[in-house]
């Protein structure tokens, strides 16, 4: 019973103490919450998930259908952007695509990096967000 009651209570202690992440910059000053924290392009890596980017549109992609692994069918839109930092392909999936013209700034919320036949994608997939702004 005393362990019930201790464990209760480390959980209900430990909960409280929990804050928002916080992203220090120079200086261990704090910058903001992490998820407002924008990257560059040049700040991207394969498996990067959570990631928020702000870039143009440079070249626009046909949509193509494509089935997953598991045998799931999914429409797709490629595009390359840029931002002053480098390039990458944008993947948009299914219900997040929008309509695109080369020039468009574009604001990604919660994205992916993927590397696919080589190429470095950021995705925005169910659980992602794009805007134009």
């Amino acid at each position: 019973m005393k362990w019930r009651l201790l464990t209760f209570l480390y959980r209900s202690f430990r909960n409280t103490l929990k804050e928002p992440k916080t992203v220090v910059g120079k200086d261990n000053a704090r910058v903001g919450n992490f998820e407002d924290y924008i990257l560059n392009i040049h700040d991207l890596k394969p498996g990067m998930s959570s990631v928020n980017i702000k870039v143009t549109v440079s070249q626009i992609l046909k949509p193509k259908q494509v089935i997953t692994s598991k045998s799931v069918e999914h429409e797709i839109l490629e595009a390359k952007v840029k931002d002053e930092t480098g390039a990458i392909k944008l993947v948009l999936w299914d219900e997040k695509i929008l309509p695109l013209k080369v020039g468009d700034v574009l604001q990604i919320g919660n994205g992916f990096v993927t590397s696919f036949k080589g190429e470095w994608r950021i995705n925005v997939g169910k659980y992602g967000e794009i805007a134009k702004l």
